[in-house]
């Protein structure tokens, strides 16, 4: 069953294809801005999307790794397994979470299989086996400023321990990594202003940095080209609406090497309340052994720097990509994000195999995940 919210109010025309899949909207027609040519400008709070969390559903997770068959391709295919998970929290002597305390989830022989940080909540999820690690897990070992302490796995509490007190820090850096080949053209010109409200929109009760990112393919007019981090985030909105959709021939992307640059090339600061990065896409990344390789790497660096990673499926997306997003938000303690055809807007977008969700607009749904990670 898929839950929908009939009280979107919308801002404009609404052209509503997805009525043939239950839907009953009234269209409200109502005033907008239109160009000089008499062409109706996107505004924000049209593009509709849901939010499905694998690690708050884990037993509907746990049922689709042991019954889905595209889910075996898509472990098959990207080499990777979210199966063996290890939540747990970590608070001071009055129970306050701790936020940035370095976790590692430890080996028979002492390597370290995973590596993370908490976030805001004093939360990790600590991963066995995730890209074929070999070793038994048998600690999990934290610090936090000068203090290390260790648990043996077999008999891990809830919340692990510590003597220090937790810090509050207060920066909170976004950064928007986004695929702007040709086949995000039906929808990346309305995508520019919802993210461009949802930068205004954040609570200013925290320092907020804001970064993008955009990327193509090999043999396009740029492989990657990003706006670093910066307290002036009018300069990260005006980087975003200065590009446009073009190149990229064929279906993959160059996912891996904006995931690498992302992660690598831009100044993430350890002492960040949160660390957010939005993938916004529509395809995956090349299937070689390359391509795995740089992925795999950028996705355990982001999980060490705390980088939560919320990946956001545009139109065309299809189900083994979907599989492998989620994969890789579980990874990091994100949250899988995907358009839905409610707005009428771009080209169908697939139906996830999820539970049942709500429908919100795009911009609020970013904005309500933003202030989830942060407050």
């Amino acid at each position: 069953m898929v839950v929908r919210l009939r009280s979107l109010t919308p801002l404009l025309v609404l052209v509503l294809s997805a009525c043939s899949i239950g839907l009953e909207y009234d269209p409200i027609q109502m005033e907008r801005p239109s160009n000089a040519d008499g062409t109706n400008l996107p505004q924000p709070g049209v593009i509709t999307a849901a939010e499905w969390n694998d690690a708050d559903n884990w037993d509907f997770w746990l049922d689709l790794h042991a019954n889905h068959a595209e889910l075996a391709q898509a472990i098959e295919d990207w080499e990777l397994d979210a199966i063996h998970r290890h939540p747990s929290t970590v608070v001071d002597p009055a129970g306050t979470p701790i936020i940035n305390a370095r976790v590692r989830l430890i080996n028979d022989v002492e390597e370290t299989l995973w590596e993370t940080r908490t976030n805001n909540q004093g939360q990790v999820d600590l991963w066995w086996s995730l890209m074929q690690t070999q070793g038994k897990a048998t600690q999990v070992r934290v610090l936090y400023g000068t203090e290390e302490k260790s648990w043996d796995i077999n008999t891990l509490p809830e919340q692990l321990a510590l003597e220090s007190r937790a810090l509050d820090p207060d920066l909170v850096q976004v950064m928007f990594v986004i695929d702007a080949t040709g086949s995000m053209g039906d929808e990346l010109e309305y995508l520019k202003v919802e993210l461009e409200d949802v930068i205004d929109r954040v609570d200013d009760a925290h320092t907020l940095e804001t970064a993008a990112l955009l990327y193509r393919d090999v043999d396009d007019d740029f492989l990657t080209t990003g706006s670093d981090f910066t307290s002036e985030t009018a300069q990260t909105r005006q980087f975003i609406n200065a590009h446009t959709a073009a190149g990229g021939n064929d279906y993959p992307e160059a996912v891996d090497k904006a995931l690498q640059v992302a992660v690598e090339g831009m100044s993430w600061r350890y002492d960040a309340r949160t660390r957010l990065m939005f993938l916004l896409l529509d395809a995956p990344p090349h299937n070689n052994a390359q391509a795995i390789d740089i992925l795999h790497d950028s996705v355990k660096r982001a999980a060490a720097q705390g980088i939560t990673l919320i990946p956001i499926a545009a139109s065309g997306t299809d189900q083994n990509t979907e599989f492998l997003l989620r994969m890789m938000a579980l990874a990091t303690s994100g949250t899988f994000v995907f358009i839905t055809d409610d707005s009428g807007v771009g080209n169908e977008h697939l139906e996830p195999t999820v539970g049942e969700f709500q429908v919100e607009y795009l911009n609020d749904l970013l904005v309500r995940l933003i202030q989830k990670y942060s407050n």
